[in-house]
């Protein structure tokens, strides 16, 4: 004979897990990548792709203005290089509109920023593309450079900031702690707050 003997409790209780927001998973977010380098487009493309993000992509700021007319409303966050123009390119347009560029700057405002698409960096292009849009749009500079004033440029344009090589966490959680404020600031009252 054997006997076993168990403790009465109570029924265990099931907890449900916490809905995850759209942004934390990034499923369905439209970004536009923009990058002079191919193998960086096509790795950036691979892996927003793994997210299940839309992914438009631009070489050029020509590029990414005429890809975000087209699809503005599709489009929910920038992923923008600062040097889009490389050596070779940079030399020949210096040579071949070295008198446009004069007159460029001395004419540059808010209303003709975009006039020289060829000479932009990427916080140019952001501000330019902001410009066109009809609503906030967040926007990550991605830059291999050094310079500092590059990132006081982006933190007083409200632009995020990531230094090459980047870790994909670092993009992930970057891209969702940006689109989650914007979803805060046009659907949640200020009363909430």
């Amino acid at each position: 004979l054997f006997s076993v003997e168990v403790p009465i409790a109570k029924e265990p209780k099931i907890i449900q897990a916490k809905a995850t927001r759209a942004s934390a998973t990034l499923q369905g977010v439209g970004v536009l990548c923009i990058d002079n380098e191919m193998d960086v487009i096509s790795g950036m493309s691979d892996l927003l792709t793994a997210w299940k993000c839309r992914v438009f992509t631009a070489r050029t700021a020509k590029q990414a203005l005429e890809i975000y007319q087209a699809h503005e409303e599709d489009i929910d966050i920038l992923l923008v290089d600062y040097q889009l123009v490389d050596e070779k390119q940079s030399d020949y347009l210096q040579y071949k509109n070295s008198h446009k560029r004069s007159n460029f700057s001395n004419n540059h405002n808010k209303n003709n920023r975009c006039a020289n698409e060829n000479r932009l960096n990427g916080i140019e292009l952001i501000a330019c593309l902001r410009a066109k849009s009809h609503y906030p749009l967040p926007a990550i500079l991605i830059t291999a450079t050094t310079d500092e004033s590059v990132l006081v440029q982006a933190q007083q344009a409200d632009i995020g900031y990531l230094r090459k090589i980047i870790k994909p966490l670092a993009l992930r959680a970057l891209m969702s702690s940006l689109l989650t404020r914007k979803l805060e600031q046009n659907y949640i009252p200020n009363s909430f707050n």
